[in-house]
């Protein structure tokens, strides 16, 4: 028997399932679920989930098209700030949400797992699930 395992499904199960009425009400379209992680990304637990989600940052930060699937529509981002400036990290978000082609759809689900203060500064702690370096050992 073959046993298939999806890049980040460790982290993704962590994840609430449903949005909150705060969430429901802030950001109509946009779903964030970010956690902050304790692990350094270079660890082993991050073999296969290092890279998910680079090759969206640059077409997020210019408007440019992005790949968008599933239901609803999500994107996933692993360490975003190792590909980013600082500036990008502080625009990335809003860039995110005025994204042309991202505020059309009615829900987008948008999972960052990140150590950078900058990109957790743009949320509540409501909205940000901890990742310890017990977990997944």
């Amino acid at each position: 028997m073959i046993t298939a395992t999806v890049a980040g499904a460790w982290i993704f199960a962590k994840f609430p399932k449903l949005r909150t009425p705060r969430q429901l009400a802030q950001n109509k379209n946009f779903w964030f679920r970010i956690a902050l992680s304790h692990i350094p990304p270079r660890d082993e637990r991050f073999e296969y989930e290092r890279d998910i989600g680079m090759a969206a940052i640059p077409h997020v930060l210019a408007h440019t098209t992005l790949r968008v699937a599933g239901d609803p529509p999500s994107l996933d981002f692993f360490f975003p700030e190792r590909w980013m400036s600082t500036q990008e990290e502080q625009a990335f978000v809003y860039r995110l949400m005025s994204h042309p082609q991202l505020t059309g759809l009615p829900l987008v689900r948008v999972d960052i797992v990140t150590k950078s203060p900058l990109l957790i500064g743009s949320f509540i702690r409501d909205d940000i699930l901890i990742i310890s370096d017990q977990e997944k050992k």
